[in-house]
């Protein structure tokens, strides 16, 4: 029976046969983090190159991570010794292929034109789109482990909030939330946590500070963990005291276009009329020029990864996608409002993954 990596592996090839490449080559250069790595091997480590052609599957790596790629990977192992040497063993292998699939998006200009200037009769065929589409749908294993993402970034929440309280800076938050999700089995953040209270709350992107919380904000929580290689990514807004009535109208708002999304969502929807679901509501609550940003994104192994939940997307989401629904409203130099769960589409509708709240006071 196949498992997850060897469906993948074979779909890849599958691909690779449609367009006549010999071989596909993922090039994880050092800390670029490059999810195809992990994703057609099970390699967690920070350099590697894979080939993968008809017959054979080989890892690159240098001796940092020998032993490591025996634990995680079903490879087979070329010691990478140096960069000279490993280079010429490298084009020395790359040698008896004519065209080469590439995710150009993945690689730098530099490595790009060494390929070309050591493989001089090679094509290389750019698959980023194909990669794309491959890693949108989710299975089995992968919505487990997300859903264990899920999990821990929910607990770690609720684990915290005794913690939240007028007085306390951003900062100590989000270091008070990011210590929960690691007690709870986060091998890290899927990303800065955000913290933005008051008119920070405004930015939608407002890392942490050193900005203390008063009575009577808004704070605006944005977090994820990940876990065995897979993201949670979940944004709650409290309220801290009592909240003036615009604060209280503008987050029901933002929770009626969510939960209006999630409810008629599904699978065969392109990601503009989903995002037309949740806009139209703030639209009709004359909110419409303060949510600027899409609806959602697909998570997984990257935080942010195809499809797109947004008004630009016309091309239908397949079932066993795994996007985001996070409506907002910014109210420059006052606050702002953004709640966001994670759902999986299917035919039938949206699955929810992360469990929605009602506004939450402390």
């Amino acid at each position: 029976m196949l498992n997850s990596i060897d469906e993948r592996l074979k779909k890849l090839k599958s691909e690779m046969e449609k367009l006549s490449v010999d071989a596909y080559l993922c090039v994880n250069i050092e800390n670029s983090n490059h999810p195809e790595a992990f994703y057609f091997s099970g390699f967690s480590g920070s350099f590697s190159i894979l080939i993968i052609d008809k017959d054979r599957k080989l890892i690159l790596t240098d001796s940092r991570y020998y032993e490591q790629v025996k634990l995680e990977t079903q490879f087979t192992l070329v010691k990478f010794e140096g960069k000279e040497s490993g280079e010429k063993k490298l084009f020395e292998i790359l040698g008896d292929y004519k065209r080469i699939g590439l995710n150009f998006s993945r690689i730098n200009l530099k490595f790009y034109e060494n390929l070309k200037k050591n493989l001089k009769g090679a094509e290389f065929v750019d698959f980023d789109e194909i990669i794309s589409k491959l890693r949108m749908i989710k299975y089995g294993d992968e919505i487990e482990k997300i859903k264990n993402a899920i999990q821990i970034t929910q607990r770690a929440f609720e684990n915290s909030l005794n913690f939240l309280k007028a007085g306390m800076t951003e900062n100590e938050f989000a270091a008070r939330l990011e210590y929960e999700m690691k007690l709870l089995g986060a091998e890290r953040t899927a990303f800065e946590t955000i913290v933005a209270s008051g008119f920070r709350g405004a930015l939608p992107h407002g890392r942490a500070s050193d900005k203390i919380i008063e009575e009577g904000d808004l704070v605006v929580i944005d977090f994820g963990a990940v876990y065995k290689g897979y993201c949670g990514d979940i944004t709650r807004t409290v309220a801290v005291g009592d909240i003036d009535d615009e604060k209280y109208e503008v987050y029901k708002t933002v929770e009626r276009a969510q939960r209006e999304a999630i409810k008629k969502m599904r699978a065969g929807m392109t990601g503009k009329e989903i995002d037309k679901i949740a806009r139209d509501i703030i639209n009709n609550a004359g909110y419409g020029s303060n949510f600027g940003h899409s609806l959602g994104h697909g998570i997984g192994i990257e935080v942010h990864e195809a499809p797109s939940v947004s008004p630009s997307n016309d091309t239908t989401l397949p079932s066993g996608v795994v996007v985001t629904v996070e409506p907002g409203i910014y109210l420059p130099g006052k606050f702002g409002v953004r709640i966001e769960d994670n759902v999986i589409l299917t035919e039938n509708g949206a699955v929810l993954l992360s469990k929605p709240n009602e506004l939450i006071k402390v």
